[in-house]
């Protein structure tokens, strides 16, 4: 009897694969690489877009070119963290292969750092300080009041 619980044994071992693909990482990973794809395509008309900022405030507001151009760059970021989150996902299967996922996952992550790194460095720069600009137009009207209620006849 203990020979036939061995020998199942030895037959559930041998059933099992030692390393399974990792289709979740090849996704991932395929993602990735199509959205570093669709970044580079993104460099591309933007390099067509005006270089001088009077040329491109010249350009109408909804201009076909900016919403390609603004479609191109949503679909990468959206690409690019679902495939970040597929090869986590790969990287953390137990008995699978984990080379793709390492590299899906790096490659997806420097795309997402690149893509909000640029988000927040454009919403800093454009950022206008609104305190300091209310505080002038105060003291433009206190100073403009204090001269009217002073008559030169009086």
């Amino acid at each position: 009897m203990s020979s036939s619980i061995e020998k199942n044994d030895s037959n559930h071992e041998s059933s099992l694969p030692e390393s399974a693909p990792n289709t979740v990482a090849v996704i991932g990973a395929v993602l990735a690489f199509a959205s570093t794809a669709m970044c580079a395509l993104m460099f591309s008309m933007a390099d067509q877009m005006p270089a001088e900022i009077s040329e491109f405030k010249l350009l109408e507001t909804g201009s076909p070119d900016q919403l390609r151009l603004l479609i191109l760059g949503c679909s990468t970021a959206v690409l690019s963290f679902v495939a970040f989150v597929l090869c986590l996902i790969g990287l953390v299967q137990p008995n699978r292969p984990r080379a793709l996922a390492s590299v899906g996952t790096a490659l997806s992550g420097s795309l997402l750092m690149g893509v909000f790194g640029t988000l927040l460095l454009g919403t800093l720069l454009n950022a206008r300080p609104q305190v300091p600009i209310q505080a002038e137009k105060d003291k433009e009207n206190v100073e403009a009041v204090t001269t009217d209620s002073v008559s030169p006849n009086e």
